[in-house]
């Protein structure tokens, strides 16, 4: 007859295997859901999964944030370049210096436009120039609260950059 010792170090070392085969696995689809994340997934989706998963604001340990270079880390070089590249595209599109040129643009055509209407239609100077203030306060407070919103997504977008480049930079240095 069989040691029950035996058999229980024997089992005991079977469990630790499968743990380690499981957990390998459950890396190898993280990194793989990252990957087609960050190189297939549109803009609006890709900010929100890196707002979600690599913000900043919302990393609640050191330990969190080093698990979650560790799964950046088993990304080949060539990928990673790729979603350097691809979060540059982001960094480009939530760029709130290019739409806020834009937006005077459009704010300043729109004042002089409505003012033109408000004189058209016979109302007194004042109330047509406070009216217009008016318009253009609320169109100015609108577009603030968008542009803030597109910096906070920008910095996200950085800050996981930076962390792909550091992944990057690890990887060439340890061949």
């Amino acid at each position: 007859m069989s040691n029950p010792y035996r058999l229980y170090r024997a089992l005991y070392k079977l469990r630790k295997v499968i743990f380690e085969i499981v957990n390998l696995e459950i890396k190898w689809r993280g990194v793989k859901m990252i990957e087609a994340k960050v190189l297939t997934s549109g803009n609006r989706e890709l900010i929100n999964f890196i707002t979600r998963e690599y913000s900043a604001e919302k990393m609640k340990s050191k330990e969190g944030l080093l698990l979650k270079i560790e799964r950046l880390e088993e990304m080949d070089e060539q990928t990673l370049k790729l979603c350097i590249n691809r979060i540059r595209s982001l960094e480009e599109f939530y760029d709130p210096v290019k739409s806020l040129s834009a937006v005077i643009g459009v704010f300043t055509a729109f004042f002089i436009v409505l003012g033109v209407f408000f004189e058209e239609i016979g109302l007194p100077w004042y109330l047509d120039r406070i009216l217009a203030l008016g318009s253009l306060a609320l169109a100015f407070i609108v577009s603030a609260r968008d542009v803030i919103e597109m910096r906070l997504k920008k910095s996200n977008a950085v800050y996981f950059k930076g962390l792909l480049e550091y992944v990057l930079e690890r990887k060439k240095e340890n061949k």
